[in-house]
């Protein structure tokens, strides 16, 4: 006996699914969950956060474990603090943040800053409950 261990690929599914419950992000079901809830189709879903169709599918089906930045991403559109409208600007009008941000104040739509000062975040636990509070910053009244 060498003393070496041998892991099915269930045991590496589950270590996978642990390490990621360890570090607060979404899983799989609710990646797809998400989408579903607000009738995006993967690719939309791939443009709206701007990244690779084929790396936002590989999050949702558990192939591939998804980074803590694009983990931020996906709960700021679960929680509400990042509107659909206001990523949908970016994607359409470039790289000049600037413009975007003054473009979107011009829509009509409330100003994402004005989004996390009022108290938008879900009631239920997720992996990014309780980090709402840090962005409700006296600081961003200045944007208001």
């Amino acid at each position: 006996m060498t003393g070496e261990w041998i892991l099915t690929s269930e045991a590496m599914d589950q270590i996978e699914q642990t390490q990621a419950r360890y570090m607060g992000l979404m899983t799989p079901e609710e990646i797809k969950e998400l989408r579903s809830r607000i009738q995006f189709t993967q690719r939309e879903m791939s443009e709206l956060i701007q990244a690779g169709e084929k790396s936002y599918t590989r999050w949702e089906t558990g192939r591939v474990r998804l980074s803590r930045l694009v983990n931020i991403i996906l709960c700021g559109i679960r929680d509400g603090f990042l509107p659909l409208p206001y990523l949908q600007t970016l994607y359409k009008e470039g790289s000049d943040w600037y413009k975007k941000v003054v473009a979107y104040e011009n829509s009509g739509e409330s100003v994402a800053c004005k989004m996390l000062i009022a108290p938008a975040v879900s009631q239920s636990p997720s992996p990014c409950a309780g980090t709402g509070g840090a962005w409700r910053d006296s600081r961003l009244e200045l944007f208001a």
